[in-house]
């Protein structure tokens, strides 16, 4: 393991003598004021509440799961395996739930617990999302990662870890910070995605603060100083540093997406003060203070669409880039509510011990995400050459005996840190049979390839394919479906693709879809039968009325006269089971 210094240049900021506090445009006392609306629900919030692109979600004690709507409709309560605790994260709309202490739980848009997982060891923060659908969950010692599907990928071993959340950098890899400082400065060590330990970095003083961005790392030390780490050429490098005026760090850090700058929060007296930088080369955008803040009670910082966010337990503050105090709020007594969360439609929601949910509208949602886009989103952390023409000459990178192995070692996980070279064979491999069906397509002298004249190794693929638990798989299938000509390989290519589950952005229904208008035939039986129980299993796996309405369309086409009735009587039960799912 490389040992690697965390070096800082020393970039020092303009220094104020005084700096003026910006009166807000609007005073708001929310301990008086009336909640733009409220919500029961099943419980005291355990966790604070994860917002979705429906409203938000909140984890009660009751072992419930409560979904409201935007303006505060209560849409679904289910339960969820385990005794609650404070650990829950969003992956979009889906939900990753620690219960019992051990327990992952991977719950869908509907509430409905597509699997849990037996971690081997407590986990004491809330799981941290990784590239390509996988997620990381970390102990006092120890890190475990997981696939869509709650295959446990790996775990490692570590010394005892600081009380800092662990960091994903830009190349997918991840940062953990340990207890034990050398010489007053921290020690993080590098592991790959796929577990494999890197290097060791040393920062140049102790690491109070660290949240990750698409850039990299942004880090706040003890002294001050600030930063970014990213991963370059395969080593993590300091790709700027600036050395603040103040004694103490930044207690706080938050990156804006949209703007890609970066808020840096320092305790200054019984104020705070904010440095913005450009996230992506540190330039000093603007620094100023705010009202009292309590550092040692803060509930949340977050950007907003409008600037920032950032709330202690009696006082609330949205604030622009240039300092602009947007609105400032005084809270309702703590001794009141257990959480709160500020949303991106820009409500102040407080979880409050009497089993209500209160909720003030604070400023007007500039942007609203919408639930389902089509289109493919780049998540690949498994580099391959997709100009490889084994597939054309005969040369296979698994064998039909490597694949059987590689079934069983996928099927039971744990396979350590030899993921990354079973992922990239698999890939490669899946490269090589989109590779071989855009040669025959091209070449009209060709007219099979290697996978159609080995049907039990292509069967065997495909199975692999589908335990990966990895997201960019899903685009491997969609492609796959919608090239493949031979019947028999395209029949098993459909059943394979639903087993995933997850289509995000709907690619595998899309290939269903195109291969129904262009393809199937009416007497196609083992194929059409193929696509709806698929299309189900993707409609129960995501769980939204956007996927129930797609899958009802697509398998609505079945009922023409022209297919056989065993076909049209598949597809009405198909339906119904559809319908199920909304209940």
């Amino acid at each position: 393991m490389r040992r690697f210094v965390f070096c800082l240049l020393i970039l020092v900021f303009a220094v104020f003598e005084c700096f003026s506090q910006v009166a807000a445009l609007r005073n708001a006392d929310l301990s008086v004021q009336k909640p733009s609306w409220q919500a029961a629900i099943g419980g005291e919030a355990v966790a604070p509440a994860v917002e979705t692109s429906y409203g938000i979600v909140v984890l009660s004690d009751g072992r419930m799961l409560n979904a409201c709507t935007a303006d505060g409709k209560v849409i679904w309560q289910q339960a969820v395996k385990g005794r609650p605790t404070p650990f829950m994260t969003a992956f979009g709309d889906f939900l990753y739930v620690v219960t019992s202490d051990k327990k992952l739980n991977f719950v869908n848009p509907s509430g409905v617990t597509i699997w849990t997982a037996d971690n081997p060891f407590a986990i004491v923060e809330s799981p941290t999302l990784g590239l390509d659908g996988r997620v990381f969950v970390r102990g006092k010692n120890k890190i475990a990662c997981y696939g869509l599907n709650g295959i446990m990928r790996w775990q490692t071993e570590t010394p005892e870890q600081a009380d800092l959340p662990l960091s994903v950098l830009n190349d997918g890899s991840i940062l953990v910070y340990m207890k034990n400082l050398r010489d007053g400065k921290t020690v993080a060590k590098r592991f790959s995605a796929f577990g494999g330990a890197e290097e060791d970095l040393i920062f140049s003083d102790e690491v109070v603060s660290a949240v990750s961005s698409e850039q990299g790392i942004l880090v706040g030390l003890k002294n001050g100083s600030i930063g970014l780490c990213a991963v370059k050429d395969g080593f993590a490098d300091s790709r700027w540093v600036q050395k603040s005026y103040f004694p103490s760090g930044a207690f706080s850090i938050c990156y804006s997406k949209s703007s890609k700058y970066s808020a840096f929060f320092f305790k200054t007296g019984s104020s705070i003060s904010v440095i913005i930088v450009n996230t992506e080369d540190g330039e000093f955008i603007n620094q100023f203070t705010l009202g009292a803040v309590n550092v040692n009670s803060i509930q949340q910082t977050r950007a907003t669409d409008s600037g920032f966010f950032i709330a202690d337990s009696s006082n609330a503050y949205e604030f622009m880039e240039d300092g602009t105090v947007l609105w400032a709020g005084k809270l309702p007594s703590k001794a009141k509510w257990n959480y709160l969360v500020y949303t991106k439609t820009c409500y102040l929601i407080f979880c409050n011990k009497n089993w209500i949910v209160d909720s003030f509208r604070m400023n007007q949602a500039i942007s609203m995400e919408e639930n389902v886009t089509i289109g493919k989103k780049s998540v690949s952390i498994i580099k391959i050459d997709e100009r490889s023409s084994s597939s054309e000459f005969g040369m296979r990178t698994l064998t039909e005996e490597d694949l059987t192995e590689l079934i069983k070692i996928m099927s039971e996980g744990n396979y350590g840190i030899h993921e990354e070279e079973y992922m990239t064979k698999i890939k490669t491999e899946a490269q090589n049979y989109v590779n071989s069906l855009n040669f025959i397509s091209s070449n009209t002298k060709t007219t099979s390839s290697y996978f159609e004249e080995n049907p039990l190794y292509t069967r065997k693929l495909f199975y692999l394919m589908s335990l990966t638990g990895s997201e960019e798989f899903v685009s491997y299938f969609a492609t796959l479906i919608k090239s493949e000509k031979n019947m028999s390989l395209l029949t098993q290519l459909i059943a394979y693709s639903g087993k995933i589950g997850y289509d995000p952005y709907g690619e595998l229904l899309s290939a269903y879809h195109y291969v129904m208008k262009s393809r199937v035939l009416p007497s196609d039986v083992p194929v059409l039968m193929n696509i709806c129980d698929s299309v189900y299993e993707i409609c129960k796996f995501m769980g939204r009325p956007a996927f129930y309405n797609y899958g009802r369309e697509i398998i609505s086409l079945m009922f023409f006269p022209r297919y056989d009735k065993k076909v049209r009587d598949y597809a009405r039960d198909t339906l119904k089971r559809i319908a199920d799912l909304k209940m």
